[in-house]
């Protein structure tokens, strides 16, 4: 599964740990495509923490600079594509 998202935050992480020990679980490798914590204007230990939070959830992080997209690949199959706005 592929997740991008130019902003991440630990209470959206948090939700979906669920999800990701079970991805996990099944042997599903999963990515998080977001901006460089500094562009996304978090702290620096919070940023941190994310990391962290990802790695302990078996996640894989890749920041892009500049980043504006939202997008989710699910399988190969399933595309999702837009925003909240």
């Amino acid at each position: 599964m592929v997740i991008i998202s130019p902003f991440i935050t630990t209470n959206r992480i948090a939700s979906f740990e669920t999800t990701f020990r079970e991805l996990h679980r099944r042997g599903v490798r999963t990515f998080i495509i977001t901006k460089p914590f500094r562009e996304q204007r978090l702290a620096r230990d919070v940023g941190e923490e994310l990391a962290e939070s990802l790695e302990r959830l078996d996640v894989e992080l890749i920041t892009k600079p500049l980043s504006h997209e939202k997008l989710a690949v699910i399988d190969g199959k399933i595309i999702w594509h837009g925003s909240l706005n």
